[in-house]
C-alpha cells in the first residue's frame, strides 16, 4: 500500500492529490479511525504531522495538500457521530482561516448534532453565522432547533421558531410539536398545551390531530372535563374527528 501511494502520488497534480487525501480521510472515518482522520486533516491544513503513520507522511511529503469542503465535511461528520462536537466545531471555524467554503449541508449537520446534544446556544450561533454567510436556512435547519426547544419544553422559544419558519415558508414538524404538547400535559400543563396549539393556529399552522388528542387526554388526566369537552368541540368545528 505504501509503495502504491508513493508511486502514484508523483504523477498527481495538487487537485488530484487532494482527492486522494479525501479518499484516505473517508476510509479512516468509515473504519472508525476518526481521531486519525482528524489529525491527518490538521496536517493537510498545515499543522505538524504526527510521525506515527507512514502513509500520511508520504502523501504530504512534498507540499501541503490544501483541504477542500469535502475534506472538512468528512471529518466533521465523523466527529459528530463520535460525540466529539467541540473538535468538530473547532474544525468548522478553522475553515474561515484557510478560506475554505462551507456548505448548507455542513451547517445543517452540525446544527442537528448540537440540537440533539441540547447545545441550544451553539445552534443559534451557527444559525446566525449561516445567515451572515449568505446561506438560506432550510426546513431541516429550523426544525432541528425547533426540536431542541420542544424537548426542553420551551413554549415561548418554540413559538418564536414557528413564527420564523412561517416567514420563510417552512412547516414545523409534527413529531416535535406533538412531543412538546405531550411533555406539557405530563406535567399538568394542559392549558399551556392548548394555548400553544391556539398560537400555532394564529401564526398560520393548523396542528395535527395527534397533538389535539394528546391535549384532550391531558385535560382528562387532570379531571378538567369541561376544558376537554370544549377542545373536543373546537376540533370538530375544524373538521377533525377522534379515532
Amino acid at each position: 500500500m505504501l509503495m502504491l501511494i508513493e508511486e502514484k502520488q508523483a504523477d498527481l497534480d495538487l487537485g488530484k492529490r487532494t482527492l486522494l487525501c479525501n479518499s484516505v480521510l473517508a476510509g479512516f472515518v468509515n473504519n472508525g479511525s476518526v481521531d486519525r482522520a482528524y489529525h491527518f486533516l490538521r496536517a493537510m491544513i498545515g499543522n505538524e504531522m504526527n510521525g506515527e503513520f507512514e502513509a500520511e507522511k508520504i502523501l504530504l511529503a512534498e507540499e501541503n495538500v490544501c483541504p477542500d469542503t469535502t475534506s472538512f465535511q468528512t471529518v466533521i461528520d465523523g466527529l459528530c457521530k463520535s460525540d466529539k462536537l467541540d473538535l468538530a466545531l473547532g474544525l468548522f471555524f478553522e475553515m474561515d482561516q484557510i478560506g475554505c467554503k462551507r456548505s448548507v449541508l455542513l451547517f445543517n449537520n452540525l446544527i442537528d448534532c448540537l440540537s440533539n446534544a441540547d447545545r441550544l446556544d451553539d445552534c443559534f450561533d451557527l444559525l446566525n453565522k449561516m445567515k451572515e454567510s449568505g446561506f438560506q436556512p432550510t426546513h431541516f435547519t429550523f426544525n432541528s432547533i425547533f426540536g431542541c426547544l420542544c424537548r426542553r419544553g420551551d413554549v415561548a422559544g418554540a413559538l418564536d421558531m414557528v413564527r420564523e419558519m412561517r416567514v420563510h415558508g417552512h412547516q414545523p414538524w409534527i413529531k416535535y410539536y406533538t412531543l412538546l404538547v405531550k411533555k406539557l400535559c405530563e406535567h399538568g400543563r394542559a392549558d399551556d398545551a392548548r394555548n400553544f396549539l391556539v398560537d400555532m393556529t394564529q401564526v398560520g399552522f393548523l396542528p395535527d390531530m395527534v397533538a389535539y388528542s394528546a391535549t384532550i387526554y391531558g385535560f382528562l388526566k387532570t379531571k378538567e372535563l369541561d376544558q376537554a369537552l370544549e377542545l373536543f368541540r373546537e376540533i370538530c368545528r375544524l373538521g377533525f374527528y377522534l379515532m
